[in-house]
């Protein structure tokens, strides 16, 4: 499209032949001017959207360094120590989620920084499943999970370690939450930028096998949640939610 035609120039020149020869020139001077604009605009959503090698390269790094540096200095120096290998696995993620957990980012940008917060912490639990896994539906995975940021009712009963984001769960007493249900505090969104928003279960709930829950559920008491179920967004008491 050519921003310069005018009603003149439409006067002026009567054919299509003498039209098309007067708007040429026109076209020519405004094609370079869209065509860098257009480069321009891919180039900057390319830089800001794309991951990046050298902060993820690092978190690797660090991710094996956490797991086999403790293995090896016990190993080496004190082997009596190996009972207490795990509790050194996991008050590091402690330490971290206290450092760096994103407690007051409600959403952001992919592969920003508050999202590489957020992809740390994810993968250094991820590490940790292999030791919470002994632990599950216990009150002393509930303490765990306390000193994680969650708020956790040490009488509830939780056998699923698929969380991603510890820190935002609220789950009060009685309830029950069954194996491989997956706890998703984090949302991506379809225009590249992605929400935290806290997961909330009153009392005397029941949510069974392989549910789904995620996008900021807040579900009442005394609800039923049935295997293979997905929930999202306000659950009112007393309601019974089937997968199918």
């Amino acid at each position: 499209m050519c921003n310069d035609i005018d009603i003149g120039l439409l006067f002026t020149n009567p054919s299509v032949r003498q039209l098309a020869q007067a708007i040429e020139p026109l076209l020519t001077l405004d094609a370079p001017e869209e065509t860098v604009l257009t480069t321009n605009q891919s180039h900057e959503t390319h830089v800001r959207f794309s991951p990046s090698f050298v902060i993820e390269s690092i978190g690797i790094a660090l991710l094996v360094c956490q797991w086999l540096l403790p293995i090896m200095v016990i190993h080496r120096w004190c082997p009596l120590f190996f009972p207490i290998l795990p509790i050194c696995h996991l008050l590091f993620y402690v330490i971290c989620s206290r450092l760096f957990s994103p407690c007051y980012i409600k959403t952001d940008n992919l592969f920003s920084w508050n999202y590489y917060r957020w992809w740390f912490l994810d993968r250094l639990w991820n590490n940790n499943t292999f030791w919470l896994q002994h632990i599950l539906g216990t009150p002393l995975y509930n303490y765990y999970l306390r000193l994680c940021g969650a708020r956790i009712s040490l009488t509830a009963h939780i056998y699923t370690t698929t969380m991603d984001t510890p820190w935002l769960l609220e789950i009060d007493g009685d309830s029950w939450i069954a194996d491989d249900t997956y706890l998703n505090c984090l949302y991506f969104n379809d225009d590249d930028t992605f929400n935290l928003s806290r997961i909330r279960i009153g009392s005397n709930c029941s949510i069974s096998t392989r549910s789904i829950l995620f996008d900021g559920v807040d579900m009442q008491n005394n609800i039923i949640v049935q295997p293979m179920s997905s929930v999202t967004g306000f659950v009112a008491s007393g309601t019974i939610i089937d997968g199918e």
